[in-house]
């Protein structure tokens, strides 16, 4: 199945200042949404 993607913007910081998004993809959600386990995720950038 696929895996849960969770998308996060960074419009901020002098590294970060092209606003580029980092998707993170989990196969397992987590129970708290706001946490999700480091072993269950891979994180890709699109600029």
């Amino acid at each position: 199945r696929r895996p849960w993607r969770f998308r996060v913007s960074v419009d901020e910081g002098p590294e970060y200042n092209d606003g580029c998004t980092l998707v993170l993809e989990s196969w397992t959600p987590a129970k708290n949404h706001n946490l999700i386990e480091a072993d269950q995720v891979s994180a890709t950038v699109q600029s």
